[in-house]
């Protein structure tokens, strides 16, 4: 079993056709596995990191923030209230919960922090 410094885990199990593996054995080739299970976790870590950035990628395209939402999202990220967002942008904090809610409903996330990670992973703020 191999785990990653980010929490993901894999186990690469082999088997082969002749007689068990003996302990000599088995120690003898256990640092050729631990390298080989090393390589593979590695390269499939890789494939989804990439596959996984392609997909919010692709929700970001798809969920259109109008750049007011964007500008909501990102003074929300700066750790400002509705109150202090309105005040920056001179709306009334009834508007920015507005944006914030069509930003929630467009990133399909279930509240407002999860917004702005969501906005904040596929580079829309």
């Amino acid at each position: 079993m191999v785990h990653s410094g980010r929490g993901v885990s894999s186990v690469l199990s082999l088997v082969r056709s002749q007689d068990e593996i003996s302990i000599g054995e088995f120690y003898d080739k256990a640092g050729d596995v631990l390298w080989l299970a090393n390589l593979v976790h590695n390269a499939l870590a890789i494939r989804i990191d990439t596959a996984v950035q392609q997909q919010l990628a692709d929700s970001a395209a798809e969920a259109g923030l109008s750049p007011r939402e964007r500008e909501v999202l990102k003074w929300t990220a700066q750790g400002l209230t509705s109150v202090d967002v309105a005040k920056v942008l001179q709306l009334s904090e009834r508007t920015v919960n507005f944006h914030i809610a069509r930003c929630i409903e467009k990133l399909g996330v279930c509240n407002k922090l999860s917004a702005v990670v969501r906005a904040v992973l596929c580079g829309l703020i």
